[in-house]
C-alpha cells in the first residue's frame, strides 16, 4: 500500500479499506498536503480495482473542518473556485459505496465532503455546522445539492439559510435521517456496514453504487454554476465576506495560547515606528524606553490607556481593531505584526489608508473617559444565587459548569474531574466554544471561548466565572444568640396602626406588590380585543396592511431621497466609518405629520420627541377611535397602557459631542 499526505489507510482482509484523515496541524482543514492526499488516495482506488467498499473518518474529534484561510481568502480576491478542487465530490465519484464515518466535528466543505459519500454514520457528541451565512456569503462546494437530499428540505434549510450548529444528538432529534450513534460506536458500526456491502457479489456492489451516486451527477455541474453565480454576487471582492472569514479565522488563532517568548516577525518600519510613537505618546514617555518584547502592562498601558491607543491606531489606519486584542498579542513585536497583517487585508480590497500613518503627529489631549475594562464586557445578574463567600461561589458555580460541561462532553458528571485539563477530558476548539456559549447564555456573560486556554481546569475556570458574576449579598448570621430584653413598661395591646395613625382607619389600604399573592390564570381567561390600529411600511393603516399581505406586495424601498443621500452614504465596505452597506428600507409614510396641539403638546416639545412616541400617541387614538370608545369615559378608569419599545439612541448625543 503506498503512502499518502496527511491520510492513513488500513486494508481490511474482505477488501475494505478504511481511509483515515490525519493532519492534525490543520485539525483536518482542507490543506494543501490533505487536498494532496485525497486526490491521491482516491485515484490509486480508481487504478487498482481490488477493493469493495471504502470507509471515511478523521481523527480524535476531527472528521474534516473545511476550507483554510487561504484557500477562502483566495476565492474572495477572485483568484480561485471552489470548483478548482472538487475533493468534496471524491466519495461520490469513486467506483466504490463510500461510507463516511463522521465521528468528529464537520465544518463546512468539510462536512458537504462526509454528505457527498454513499451512507453516512453520525456522532452524537460531534458537531455539524455549515457557516457559510455567518462568514456573509452563500452556500458552495455542492451543499445546495447535497443537503437537500440526504438531510431532506427542513434540516437543509435550517443548515445553510441560518446556518445553525448542531450535535449529532441534536440532529437525531430533528429526525435526522441516517445513523446516529455515540462516537465510540461510529467507525464499528460504518465498518459493519462496509463489511456487508462488500459481502455482495460484484455486479451487486456496482449497481448499489450507481443507485446511490447517479442521480446526484447528473445535476451535480448545474448546480455549480448556479453556486459560482452566488458567489458572484455575495462572495467575490465583497469587502464584507472577507471581514467575516477574518473574524473567523482570528477567532481560532486567539484559541492558541500566545507564548510570550514568542518571537513575531518584524513589522515593516514605518508602522512599527508609528505603533511606538503612538505607545509613547498614550503612555507620555520617549520613545526609545519602550522595548518592543516588554509586555504592556510592564510598560503602563491598562484598560484606559489601551482603549485610546487603539482608538488612535484605528484612525490612523482606518482599521477595525478592537481593544481587547493587547492581551492577545501583548508585545508591541507581536501587535505590529498583527496590525501588519490587518492592514494589508485591507490593503488588498482597495482600502485607503490615513495618509500621515507612517508619521502621526503628537496626537492631542482627549476628554477623560469613563472607565472601561478590556478583559469582560458588563454583566447580568446570573443564574443562580452567588454567595459573598469566594469558597462557596465557585462550589456553586462548578455544579452548574459540571453538569454543562458533562452534557457537552456527553459523559457523566462523576468522571469529570475539576482538576484535570480541559483537553484531557476531551473538550476541544469546537465544543469548547459551544460549552462557553451555553455559560453566556446562563449567565449573561459575555466570555471569549479563549479563556478555556487561560483558565484550563474546571476549578480554575469556576474561580474565574465567580470573579465576574455580582455577588449576591448572604443574610447576615450572629456570632451568638443575643440576650434577652425585657421591656418593663406596659404593653399597649391596640393595632399599631390605632396607636400611631389613628386617622389612617377610614384610608384605604395600600398592598405592597411585592407581598400580594398573584392573581391566578386559568385557561379559561380570554380576552377580547375590540380595537386595533397600526402603521406599516406602504400601509397607513390595518386595511392597507391587510391588502399589502393579501397581494404578496413587496413594501420594501430603496432608501428615499426625503430621508437621506444613499448615494452619498452608501458603501459595499462596511469597514469604512459613517456609511451603511444596505440601500434598502421599509418607510413610514408621513411619520412627520404630526399635529402636537391635538394632543395638547407644544411645537418645540414635538420637534425633540422620538419619533417612536410620536407615532404611538397617534396609533393608541386610532385604536380607541377603531374600538368606538369615547375617549372621555376612559378619564379615571381602571385602564391600563402596556408598550413594548425597542431600544433607542434618539435623544443620545453624537459621538462628537459627548463629554
Amino acid at each position: 500500500m503506498p503512502e499518502f499526505p496527511a491520510i492513513e489507510t488500513e486494508l481490511r482482509g474482505n477488501g475494505v479499506l478504511v481511509v483515515r484523515m490525519v493532519d492534525r496541524e490543520a485539525k483536518n482543514m482542507f490543506s494543501p498536503a490533505l487536498i494532496r492526499g485525497l486526490e491521491e488516495v482516491f485515484a490509486h482506488i480508481e487504478a487498482s480495482g481490488d477493493y469493495r467498499a471504502v470507509v471515511l473518518c478523521g481523527y480524535d474529534t476531527y472528521f474534516a473542518c473545511g476550507g483554510t484561510r487561504d484557500s477562502l481568502l483566495a476565492i474572495q480576491q477572485g483568484s480561485a473556485k471552489f470548483t478548482d478542487t472538487k475533493i468534496y465530490q471524491l466519495p461520490m465519484n469513486c467506483s466504490v459505496p463510500v461510507v463516511a464515518a463522521m465521528q468528529g466535528h464537520a465544518i463546512g466543505g468539510g462536512w458537504t465532503l462526509g454528505m457527498f459519500a454513499d451512507l453516512c454514520v453520525f456522532s452524537d457528541e460531534s458537531r455539524y455546522i455549515s457557516p457559510y451565512m455567518q462568514y456573509g456569503f452563500t452556500p458552495g462546494a455542492g451543499s445546495t445539492l447535497i443537503f437537500p437530499t440526504t438531510l431532506g428540505s427542513d434540516l437543509a434549510r435550517e443548515t445553510l439559510f441560518a446556518a445553525v450548529e448542531h450535535s449529532g444528538s441534536e440532529l437525531r432529534a430533528k429526525g435526522l435521517p441516517h445513523t446516529c450513534v455515540p462516537r465510540v460506536e461510529v467507525l464499528p458500526h460504518a465498518l459493519a456496514l462496509a463489511d456487508a456491502i462488500a459481502a455482495r457479489a460484484s455486479a451487486d456492489v456496482r449497481a448499489l453504487k450507481r443507485y446511490f451516486a447517479d442521480p446526484g451527477l447528473a445535476v451535480i455541474e448545474d448546480t455549480y454554476e448556479r453556486e459560482l453565480g452566488m458567489h458572484a454576487q455575495s462572495f467575490v471582492g465583497k469587502a464584507h465576506a472577507l471581514q467575516g472569514v477574518m473574524r473567523h479565522f482570528q477567532a481560532e488563532e486567539d484559541a492558541v495560547p500566545v507564548s510570550a517568548t514568542m518571537q513575531a516577525a518584524a513589522a515593516p518600519p514605518d508602522i512599527a515606528h508609528a505603533l511606538k510613537d503612538l505607545l509613547a505618546a498614550e503612555l507620555q514617555m520617549n520613545a526609545a524606553q519602550i522595548d518592543e518584547d516588554t509586555q504592556f502592562v510592564d510598560l503602563g498601558l491598562d484598560s484606559i490607556t489601551g482603549v485610546t491607543w487603539i482608538r488612535r491606531i484605528n484612525a490612523a489606519y482606518g482599521t477595525r481593531i478592537e481593544a481587547t486584542k493587547v492581551y492577545s498579542h501583548p508585545t508591541l513585536r507581536q501587535f505590529c505584526a498583527f496590525v501588519v497583517e490587518r492592514v494589508a487585508l485591507l490593503s488588498a480590497v482597495g482600502t485607503q489608508f490615513v495618509a500621515n500613518a507612517a508619521k502621526p503627529a503628537t496626537p492631542a489631549a482627549e476628554p477623560a473617559s469613563s472607565p472601561i475594562a478590556l478583559s469582560m464586557p458588563t454583566t447580568t445578574v446570573p443564574m443562580k444565587p452567588v454567595a459573598t463567600d469566594a469558597a462557596a461561589a465557585e462550589a456553586d458555580l462548578s455544579v452548574a459548569l459540571r453538569h454543562m460541561l458533562a452534557q457537552e462532553l456527553h459523559m457523566p458528571e462523576e468522571e469529570i474531574d475539576a482538576h484535570r485539563q480541559f483537553v484531557d477530558l476531551g473538550l476541544d476548539s469546537i465544543t469548547g466554544v459551544t460549552w462557553v456559549r451555553r455559560i453566556n447564555a446562563a449567565y449573561g456573560t459575555r466570555i471569549e471561548a479563549t479563556k478555556v486556554y487561560s483558565y484550563p481546569t474546571l476549578a480554575e475556570f469556576a474561580r474565574f466565572l465567580a470573579g465576574l458574576l455580582p455577588a449576591r449579598p448572604m443574610q447576615p448570621q450572629p456570632s451568638s444568640a443575643p440576650a434577652e430584653y425585657v421591656d418593663s413598661r406596659p404593653v399597649d395591646a391596640r393595632p399599631l396602626a390605632e396607636r400611631v395613625r389613628p386617622a389612617a382607619r377610614s384610608a384605604r389600604t395600600l398592598t405592597s406588590w411585592r407581598d400580594k399573592a398573584a392573581r391566578r390564570i386559568t385557561g379559561n381567561d380570554a380576552i377580547a380585543i375590540i380595537g386595533m390600529a397600526g402603521q406599516f411600511p406602504r400601509a397607513g393603516d390595518l386595511d392597507a396592511f391587510w391588502r399589502n399581505i393579501a397581494g404578496g406586495k413587496d413594501c420594501i424601498g430603496t432608501v428615499p431621497p426625503q430621508r437621506w443621500d444613499i448615494e452619498r452614504y452608501f458603501s459595499e465596505d462596511i469597514s469604512i466609518p459613517g456609511t451603511t452597506n444596505s440601500r434598502w428600507m421599509g418607510v413610514l409614510d408621513d411619520c412627520d405629520a404630526f399635529d402636537p396641539l391635538f394632543f395638547n403638546i407644544s411645537p418645540t416639545e414635538a420637534e425633540s420627541m422620538d419619533p417612536q412616541q410620536r407615532l404611538m400617541l397617534q396609533n393608541c387614538w386610532h385604536a380607541i377611535e377603531n374600538a368606538a370608545i369615547d375617549p372621555r369615559s376612559l378619564s379615571g378608569s381602571r385602564c391600563g397602557v402596556y408598550i413594548g419599545c425597542g431600544a433607542t439612541d434618539y435623544h443620545d448625543r453624537s459621538r462628537e459631542h459627548r463629554y
